[in-house]
């Protein structure tokens, strides 16, 4: 199930394919979805973000922690 996790579907298609709840495959995303996240609970020091346009003229947003540039 986790690796269904990382491709773009639905939770109802994945459960339907391992026999599964649609929460059950709830659960689990949420079991592993710290490995995906960082902290959110603070914010760095200095935060620098951006907008501009990119591919097609869509308007991106790019935001990155000053001193580290992650």
């Amino acid at each position: 199930v986790q690796i269904a996790l990382t491709e773009d579907r639905s939770m109802t298609s994945i459960a339907r394919e391992h026999n599964l709840s649609v929460n059950t495959v709830q659960r689990v995303l949420e079991s592993c979805s710290s490995k995906f996240y960082d902290d959110l609970d603070q914010l760095p020091e200095h935060l620098a973000f951006d907008e501009f346009k990119g591919v097609g003229k869509k308007l991106h947003f790019i935001c990155l922690d000053g001193d580290s540039h992650q």
